[in-house]
């Protein structure tokens, strides 16, 4: 049978396990909790990012388009003069 000394200090190590297996415990439960906030974080500036490209891809394809209507404005009175 075990001494009052062994059952002592069995007790004091579960109690030390247990100690531990809960900061174990905090711990992953705080880099879960931060990991999930970097998520919502990032995902909220990538959908702004994505947002402002998507208005930069606009402008641009109107700046093209305008560009090229106006290169053809000015070849297509060069070329009327050339017929006449």
């Amino acid at each position: 049978m075990a001494s009052g000394r062994d059952i002592a200090a069995l007790m004091q190590e579960d109690w030390e396990n247990r100690d531990t297996i809960e900061n174990l415990s905090l711990g992953i439960k705080q880099m879960s909790d931060f990991l999930n906030r970097f998520d919502i974080h990032a995902r909220h500036q990538l959908s702004k990012l994505n947002e402002t490209l998507s208005v930069i891809e606009r402008r641009l394809t109107l700046l093209e388009t305008r560009a090229v209507s106006a290169l053809d404005a000015k070849q297509l009175p060069a070329s009327n003069e050339d017929n006449s």
